[in-house]
């Protein structure tokens, strides 16, 4: 009677665990097409390709994207250029994005062979460093979500640069979510509602960074698959209740 007990509260205490789980964010760090899809069902895809008075520097290399040695034309000045985002590089407000948009983002087309690392058509974003116009790989980038909240938001990474921290925040600008982001990975968070007013997209090391393919949406109607753990939790629940019905029986 009493290892039944047990079993029986083991049960119950990994239900609990599976509920609340599937209730949390799922953070996203994965190169998988098949979850990539799953999570980009019914989102907003931008590319970064044939943005509205805009024409991306084109980037052959990146020797000269890192050290500040590289001028971006006004014309490749990612900042409110997309309804509804604000792209920055720094300084920028989330309160007051039209007002105060700080340094923006470099809109970078790729030549030669860094066509490779784009995930998508021929352009990408890149970080400027802080109050200058200067291309720096290494910086940081925060995207600014001016008029609706969401709760899907991710990025794929260069596979050819380095990893990133990548941070999502609330409409207070309280942190809500982190996750480390992996080179050529697709990096992102999944939140059970719409309360990711920005992110912010923070370079790791030397190599420096860019993003492709941001992919964003409101709160499903339905609940997200699971993330990985939550299965593993979901399966010591049923094995449990299992052995219990085979005790009484």
């Amino acid at each position: 009677m009493k290892s039944f007990r047990q079993i029986r509260r083991l049960s119950l205490a990994i239900s609990a665990l599976v509920l609340a789980n599937t209730s949390l964010a799922i953070t996203i760090n994965s190169n998988d097409i098949t979850l990539y899809n799953a999570f980009a069902t019914g989102a907003t895809l931008q590319n970064f390709e044939s943005i509205s008075g805009m024409t991306p520097l084109g980037l052959a290399s990146y020797a000269n994207a890192l050290d500040s040695s590289t001028a971006v034309p006004v014309a490749a000045q990612l900042g409110l250029d997309i309804p509804g985002l604000l792209f920055h590089s720094g300084g920028g407000s989330f309160n007051n994005p039209t007002g105060n948009p700080g340094t923006p983002t470099a809109l970078l087309g790729g030549l030669a062979d860094i066509v490779d690392d784009i995930r998508s058509g021929r352009n990408f974003v890149g970080s400027l460093e802080i109050n200058t116009e200067n291309l720096d790989l290494d910086q940081f980038i925060e995207i600014v979500f001016i008029n609706t909240l969401q709760a899907r938001v991710g990025v794929w990474l260069n596979p050819s640069l380095g990893n990133v921290t990548m941070t999502a925040f609330d409409s207070t600008g309280s942190s809500l979510e982190q996750v480390s982001g992996t080179a050529g990975n697709f990096v992102g968070f999944e939140r059970s509602a719409a309360d990711i007013k920005f992110v912010s997209i923070v370079n790791n090391n030397a190599a420096g960074f860019t993003i492709d393919d941001l992919t964003y949406a409101g709160a499903r109607s339905s609940t997200p698959v699971p993330a990985p753990g939550t299965l593993t939790l979901l399966g010591l629940a049923i094995a449990a209740m299992a052995l219990m019905r085979r005790r009484v029986s």
